[in-house]
């Protein structure tokens, strides 16, 4: 569970998942409490109401990381030619 990521990055984060319950034991929590990270719960028949929230919110994240990756990924070619 603990990356080499997950130790040296102390940032707090937030992490939305399912209420699946492996997703919520007590081993789980403490393991992202480790990594800094809060934990909030989707429960059953709450997706509808989420679906908003997805379309408004992580498809304009995704894009911006599509481009910053391409980005990235472009300039080091341009740095090895």
């Amino acid at each position: 569970m603990c990356s080499e990521f997950g130790t040296r990055d102390q940032e707090p984060k937030l992490l939305v998942i399912d209420a699946f319950r492996a997703h919520n034991t007590l081993e789980m929590m403490d393991a992202f409490k480790a990594l800094k990270t809060t934990i909030s719960l989707i429960f059953g028949g709450s997706t509808g109401f989420i679906q908003a929230l997805d379309v408004a919110l992580n498809q304009p994240m995704k894009n911006f990381i599509i481009k910053e990756a391409n980005g990235h990924y472009y300039q080091d070619l341009v740095m090895v030619r």
